[in-house]
């Protein structure tokens, strides 16, 4: 693993492939290397060395040292990145562990169903990092079984302390990889708890919606029955109107039965009246206005 400062990325790891072809001839003490997506570190290793050397023969000890330099180097960041996840999986930890269910709560952590695909790329990335570890050690183991072959061609304290540093190496890896399972063992009970909060949460939701949904019931039953009475009102209302309109009828036609005769009567008088003033004030006519 390595660490980067490339902006826009959804982490600060990248994980490096790395192979490292070595070819010694023992009897003309002569080196190939080949060296695919090498850091930076292993590559300015690797000219030191050889400049250093100045064409002078270069012992297989120093050759074979350069190799534990390059496996120190590849695994020198584990435990950073270890740390770097296990902080990921804390944030986690922090927010499923003391979420409130069951009690309202004014301020609490937002749990939402995106947590639950971070957690799944913590996993994902964890369990490439156990992959990688427990690989890394194997080609470690590797490597110490190839060099075990030149016990001849080598001094036995040089070869004790090469094999000290490689299964330092080997036992590095190890110890990292079950470092990691621990942190998915974590994670499987992060995860229970994250998906039960959902759930938890989703229930509660659902009775405040039915809850909301029986109060709106209650108020729509109420509007219907203040309706119901106003409409019962109105009917009644209505009623009164029809009969009011039917006196008001039946007193218009008593009113056109009886109010032409008595126009008429009304007329007749007023023409004796008038005709008996006519006479009796004046023996001529008179006229009036």
């Amino acid at each position: 693993m390595d660490e980067h400062n490339r902006p826009d990325t959804k982490t600060s790891w990248s994980e490096r492939h790395v192979g490292i072809l070595h070819r010694y001839a023992i009897d003309r003490k002569t080196s190939i290397w080949i060296a695919v997506q090498a850091s930076a570190r292993i590559k300015q290793h690797l000219k030191h060395v050889f400049a250093a050397a100045s064409g002078r023969q270069i012992s297989l000890a120093d050759h074979l040292s350069l190799h534990l330099l390059f496996f120190l180097e590849l695994g020198s960041k584990w435990r950073a990145y270890i740390k770097y996840m296990e902080e990921q999986l804390a944030d986690m930890d922090e927010k499923v562990l003391h979420s409130k269910v069951g009690v309202a709560q004014y301020v609490d952590y937002s749990v939402t169903f995106r947590d639950t695909q971070d957690l799944e790329l913590i996993r994902r990335r964890l369990i490439k990092a156990s992959l990688n570890l427990k690989s890394n050690a194997d080609v470690g183991k590797s490597w110490e079984e190839e060099t075990i072959k030149l016990t001849g061609h080598l001094a036995t304290n040089e070869l004790d302390q090469i094999f000290v540093t490689v299964r330092k190496y080997i036992t590095d890896m190890y110890q990292h990889a079950r470092i990691i399972d621990s942190l998915l063992e974590r994670l499987d009970g992060t995860q229970n708890l994250l998906f039960e909060i959902l759930r938890y949460r989703n229930h509660e939701v659902q009775i405040r919606t039915n809850t909301a949904i029986e109060a709106n019931g209650t108020i729509l039953r109420a509007l219907t029955g203040q309706a119901r009475a106003e409409s019962g009102f109105i009917t009644r209302l209505t009623a009164d109107i029809n009969n009011d309109s039917k006196f008001i009828k039946l007193l218009t036609f008593l009113t056109l039965m009886y109010t032409p005769a008595s126009l008429v009567a009304l007329q007749s008088c007023d023409d004796v009246v008038l005709e008996q003033a006519y006479y009796w004030v004046s023996g001529e006519p008179l006229a009036i206005e």
